[in-house]
């Protein structure tokens, strides 16, 4: 179960692009050529196609859609989990799933 503890960021922008650009904002290289990485790559549009939409179909009026991390100490154990997660009334309802240790 997700704590609310863990949440880091919330999302103002649920645009699938908005959100990967995020994700992206550590690399080095331009916006502009960020964005056409996402516009020609296959596997973003299948993560738009059969994740995000999938997960945003569940957010509900009121709800936030924030990122979370578990704790540093919890990625040694194998026992991590990084993405997004949907709150709903101070509780985290519904969780997308991207990265695991």
């Amino acid at each position: 179960m997700l704590k609310t503890e863990w949440l880091t960021v919330r999302c103002d922008s649920l645009a699938p692009v908005d959100i990967r650009l995020q994700e992206m904002s550590g690399l080095k290289i331009s916006e502009d050529r960020k964005r056409q990485l996402l516009e020609t790559s296959k596997s973003f549009h299948f993560w738009v196609d059969k994740k995000w939409k999938p997960f945003l179909a569940k957010v509900q009026d009121g709800d936030e859609v924030w990122r979370f991390r578990t704790p540093a100490s919890s990625w040694p154990k194998k026992l991590s989990a990084a993405s997004y997660c949907i709150v709903r009334d101070g509780v985290v309802v519904h969780s997308l799933v991207m990265m695991r240790s």
